[in-house]
């Protein structure tokens, strides 16, 4: 795996779905500590108050573009994880939440201005290479550390925003009424990346709880190939993939 993410299609050619090795890999910004979120903060719920006015969008009467709430959902948990408290059990929480806004997006509501599909997927195209490879490259990271590290919390929060950046570019296509018909397999890739971390993420805390031990260290392996597998076809899914 490429440490230094993906410039253009060629390099990405040059992933391998069941990569062993472990390198080097760029890192996102560090997490942000102003304006906390309440511990009790319901995106969901927020959004509803505030997007919409009897089931009916704010800007529906003015036939603006307005984003389906899954991406809006995306953006508050990234808020939310930029300043809040590491917790493993917390995070595995808020993937089973992500799986759940996945699932319920539908592409039926929302769409893209005028004839922008096109251009969008390919503006976005490299931004999904490039995210894939920082889950990566985050997750090594984590592998290699081979013992309790007071960086762990914080590269593994790091993992999460990634696949929330990753998540958000895949949802920009699924969601759309216009172009989501040439991308129905994606949402399915896309679910199985989602599957697939977050048994990586689970194996991270059984690893974490037992000190790196050569068995739980294995596993966590284990898991990190398999999630590279399901980014490679994620990935491969897309390029194959157009708007139409």
């Amino acid at each position: 795996v490429h440490g230094h993410g993906v410039e253009n299609e060629a390099e990405l050619d040059s992933t391998k779905p069941f990569a062993s090795s472990i390198s080097e890999g760029p890192l996102t910004s560090p997490p942000s500590t102003r304006n906390p979120l309440p511990s009790d903060f319901n995106p969901t719920r927020h959004l509803q108050e505030h997007t919409y006015v009897n089931g009916t969008p704010r800007d529906s009467q003015n036939h603006r573009y307005l984003p389906e709430l899954p991406i809006k959902e995306l953006s508050y948990m990234k808020k939310k994880w930029s300043v809040s408290t590491f917790d493993f059990c917390h995070l595995l929480g808020d993937v089973v939440e992500l799986k759940e806004i996945l699932r319920r997006s539908s592409g039926n509501q929302r769409k893209h201005p005028g004839d922008q599909c096109a251009a969008l997927f390919s503006e976005n195209k490299n931004a999904l290479y490039v995210e894939s490879q920082r889950l990566l490259a985050n997750c090594q990271k984590i592998i290699k550390a081979q013992g309790p590290s007071p960086q762990t919390p914080m590269i593994v929060q790091k993992t999460f925003q990634n696949l929330l950046q990753l998540t958000e570019v895949c949802l920009q296509f699924t969601d759309c009424g216009f172009c989501s018909s040439g991308h129905r397999d994606l949402k399915t890739n896309l679910r199985d990346v989602l599957c697939s971390y977050q048994q990586f993420l689970e194996a991270c805390r059984q690893t974490h709880e037992k000190d790196y031990s050569s068995l739980s260290l294995k596993l966590c392996v284990c898991q990190y190939t398999a999630l590279t597998a399901s980014l490679f076809c994620l990935v491969q899914q897309f390029k194959a993939s157009s708007c139409t």
